[in-house]
């Protein structure tokens, strides 16, 4: 049957080679696994100024920074367009990808493959914002030496993979690798095991804005995508936990640390975990890596609110996986004077 299918696709691009080419670039986005974030977008989008937001948001960030903004926006546009009632969309990745991204899909790919041929990690996940774009680290290398030795906070640490990559790269003293379900603390000590990691420390908590005991719903199947702020599980698979939930100003405190960097990857929880971090981010004014993809409201809103804090903060925003049109958005943050 694979022959067939073969020779089918072969005689279908030699006989109709326009077509081809167009089928072939088809991106299929599933509704119900990949789209769901776009109901977010909706409402945000008709109950806020979005022009205003992304003023707010754009200030005090670099080019880059702000063309990565506008392309964001234009995609968001165009998928909630093509959204409907469809069960499935299609668009044409010649539409979506810019060069610089697709030269970037080539690029992690070689990087991906490296690892996977290293056999690093326990389970089947590479993921390219995490192991080509170090979650964002890449963008500022300049920051090396003002975290070097000092405490890093991994929060949705998920198989350890991010950790793995800021000790090996970044010299820590410790990275606590934050999770809150036990089969992902399994995961991050097999990571440690295989790797012969010295500096990682598993905590098998949540981050959030207060101390509290939650349940939490989870997919066995889908461990990456777990979230404390909607159930992504499905029905038949669902699963769930009670965890336990701190605060990184409470952590921080009774462990004593010398907080350095922070990198948060928390599915939709990142607003109420920076609401439980202001302390430690006033006295340490600690690097940051904040996923803002979750939902429109980090997208525009987490920005302001460390910027409130007047720490004199400089910021990128980057999407750090070359591969997705929207996933991977980074807030990247850090002292201003670290560039000069």
């Amino acid at each position: 049957m694979k022959i067939l299918k073969k020779l089918i696709r072969s005689l279908y691009k030699r006989l109709w080679k326009e077509e081809y080419s167009k089928i072939k670039n088809l991106h299929k986005i599933d509704k119900l696994e990949n789209l769901s974030f776009l109901n977010y977008w909706v409402d945000y989008l008709q109950n806020n100024d979005i022009n205003k937001k992304i003023e707010i948001l754009l200030q005090n960030t670099d080019k880059k920074s702000q063309e990565t903004v506008n392309i964001i926006i234009k995609r968001i546009k165009l998928l909630i367009s093509c959204y409907g009632n469809k069960d499935i969309v299609y668009v044409n990745v010649n539409d979506i990808y810019t060069e610089e991204e697709k030269l970037n899909q080539k690029e992690s790919k070689k990087c991906i493959k490296s690892y996977k041929n290293k056999n690093c990690l326990p389970y089947n996940f590479y993921a390219p914002n995490i192991l080509y774009n170090h979650c964002g680290l890449k963008e500022i290398q300049f920051v090396k030496n003002y975290i070097k030795g000092k405490d890093f906070i991994d929060g949705g640490a998920c198989i350890g993979d991010s950790a793995f990559i800021l000790e090996k790269y970044y010299s820590p003293n410790f990275v606590y690798a934050f999770e809150p379900l036990n089969e992902n603390i399994k995961y991050i000590n097999k990571t440690i095991e295989m790797n012969s990691l010295k500096s990682i420390k598993p905590i098998n908590l949540g981050l959030g804005i207060k101390t509290e005991k939650i349940e939490l719903s989870y997919d066995p199947v889908n461990i990456s995508s777990t979230s404390l702020l909607r159930d992504n599980s499905k029905q038949n698979e669902k699963q769930t936990e009670k965890i336990d939930i701190t605060t990184i100003d409470n952590f921080v405190k009774e462990n004593n640390l010398n907080l350095g960097l922070i990198k948060l990857d928390v599915e939709g929880f990142e607003s109420n975990v920076i609401a439980g971090a202001l302390e430690s981010i006033k006295k340490y004014r600690p690097v940051m890596l904040i996923s803002i993809y979750h939902t429109p409201k980090d997208f525009f809103e987490i920005k302001p609110l460390i910027e409130s804090l007047n720490l004199n903060y400089k910021f990128k925003i980057r999407k750090c996986s070359p591969d997705t049109i929207y996933f991977e958005t980074m807030l990247i943050a850090y002292p201003k004077e670290l560039e000069s």
